[in-house]
């Protein structure tokens, strides 16, 4: 089982390695186009941050979700097993109560 802490540290990793280089930073070298280059030009807008903290609760809610499920399906084996092991005794209990009724009336 994956701890939060785990998937967080994965998600960092990954994202470090997948994040696009941005050249369009403050202090960068090089002309920006100007807002006032003529008539019918498109400006360009770009996206200073990343979609990756908009991500994070998602992530995040995810790995609680599936940490949530594994312990209730730890629970219910739990709860399996011990109604089996209780199910069992009350059966070899029987097996006896009959097997000592039947020697009596021998």
């Amino acid at each position: 089982m994956i701890t939060v802490t785990e998937q967080r540290e994965r998600a960092a990793e990954t994202t470090a390695l997948t994040r696009p280089v941005r050249g369009d930073h403050a202090g960068d070298a090089g002309p920006h186009p100007s807002p006032t280059t003529g008539p019918g030009t498109q400006h360009q807008h770009h996206q200073t941050g990343s979609t990756d903290m908009h991500l994070m609760p998602e992530e995040l809610a995810r790995a609680q979700r599936t940490a949530r499920l594994d312990a209730a399906h730890e629970q219910r084996r739990g709860y399996h097993l011990a109604r089996a092991q209780r199910l069992s005794r009350r059966a070899e209990a029987a097996a006896l109560r009959a097997r000592l009724a039947l020697a009596r009336a021998l």
